[in-house]
């Protein structure tokens, strides 16, 4: 993938995404505020807020300033990887992008108010109350370990300079 496409691609689901978490977060906050829980699919899924100011699954209980910060490196190293890498692939170009925009998602509710609304609560597993940021992060991840593993596990075609060394 041409690095000029790749950042392109890398800034509008970025921008979408955050649009999408931000709009949702707010959405949730107005109407999860003055209702409390709302079924959505019973016995499977409800919308219930509330207020992480931990990281993921709550840990580390008051560490937003260090989570803001550790956001905003991991989004530089990731434009920076963006930039300098020698080839993009689709899959990894994609799943960055989703874990720059679950970072910042985060860390903005984090840097604004101290703590990150939380809203998604599924009923058909014990599971931390979560977010579309977070959902971004852990599909993003997901997608970008499956692509590693691709990439190096995968199979392998011969160097160019190896193919013609035997000649």
């Amino acid at each position: 993938m041409k690095r000029k496409n790749a950042l392109i691609l890398f800034v509008v689901l970025v921008l979408v995404l955050l649009a999408l978490d931000r709009a949702t977060k707010l959405l949730a906050i107005e109407v999860l505020s003055s209702t409390g829980p709302v079924a959505f699919l019973p016995a499977f899924l409800d919308f219930a807020l509330v207020y992480n100011t931990g990281g993921a699954f709550g840990l580390f209980e008051g560490g937003g300033v260090l989570f803001v910060g550790v956001a905003v490196l991991a989004v530089v190293a990731i434009v920076v990887y963006l930039i300098k890498a020698r080839q993009l692939q689709l899959p990894v170009v994609v799943a960055l992008s989703l874990i720059a925009a679950g970072a910042l998602g985060n860390a903005y509710d984090r840097a604004v108010s101290g703590a990150v609304p939380d809203f998604i609560h599924t009923l058909f597993i014990e599971f931390p109350v979560f977010n579309i940021a977070d959902c971004c992060l852990t599909i993003g991840e997901v997608i970008f370990v499956v692509a590693m593993a691709i990439y190096w596990f995968g199979p392998r075609k011969p160097a160019a300079d190896q193919e013609h060394a035997d000649v």
